[in-house]
C-alpha cells in the first residue's frame, strides 16, 4: 500500500519557449514486498516474496524543455531521491536476526541522483524531406541492486545519438 503526496509546478515561460516541470514528493510504503531467501527442510534455498517492511521515499524531480530557436531544442532533467526503512518485520540483511542492520539497508534500485541533458535539431530541406539529429546524456548514481545490498549497480553514464531522415512522402522515417 502506497500513500503518496506530491506538490509541483508545470509552467511555460518566454512565449512558450521554455517549459518547466518540477515536483517534490513523499511516498509512504506499507507492507513493502522484498525478495527473501529461506532454507527449506531439504537444505535448499527458496526465494519468496514477503511483506517485510515499511519505508518512506522522498524526492525532487525537475525537467525542462527550451526552444532556443525554431530548429533547436535543449532538454534536461534532475532527480534527487532518499529512502529509508521505517520498520522491518523480516530479516532482510540475512544475518539471522531482525535488527538495526536491516533498518540501515539502502532501498534497492532507488538512485539518489539522476540527471541528464539532451539536444534536438530539426532541419527542413524542402522537397527532399527533413532531418532530425538528437543527442542525449544521462547519469545514474550507484544504487543497491539486491535487497540485502550485497549486489550493486555501478554509477552509469549513458550517451545516445541518432539522425533521422523523413522524406516528403508521409508514413516512414529512416
Amino acid at each position: 500500500e502506497v500513500t503518496s503526496i506530491e506538490a509541483g509546478i508545470k509552467t511555460e515561460l518566454f512565449d512558450n519557449r521554455l517549459r518547466l516541470n518540477a515536483a517534490v514528493y513523499q511516498m509512504k510504503l506499507d507492507d513493502l514486498q522484498r525478495e527473501v531467501n529461506l532454507a527449506d527442510d531439504t537444505a535448499a534455498v527458496v526465494q519468496e516474496i514477503r511483506n517485510t517492511a515499511d519505508a518512506t521515499i522522498e524526492g525532487l524531480e525537475a525537467e525542462f524543455l527550451a526552444s532556443v530557436t525554431d530548429n533547436l531544442v535543449i532538454t534536461g532533467q534532475l532527480g534527487l531521491n532518499t529512502g529509508d526503512y521505517d520498520e522491518v518485520r523480516f530479516d532482510i540483511s540475512g544475518d539471522g536476526i531482525i535488527n538495526e542492520n536491516d533498518l540501515r539497508l539502502d532501498l534497492p534500485r532507488l538512485a539518489p541522483r539522476t540527471y541528464g541533458v539532451g539536444v534536438i535539431y530539426d532541419l527542413d530541406c524542402g522537397n527532399i524531406g527533413s532531418f532530425t539529429a538528437r543527442g542525449n546524456f544521462n547519469h545514474r548514481a550507484q544504487v543497491a541492486y539486491t535487497d540485502n545490498n550485497l549486489g550493486t549497480l555501478p554509477e552509469a553514464d549513458i550517451f545516445d545519438a541518432s539522425i533521422a531522415w523523413k522524406p516528403p512522402a508521409e508514413g516512414w522515417t529512416v
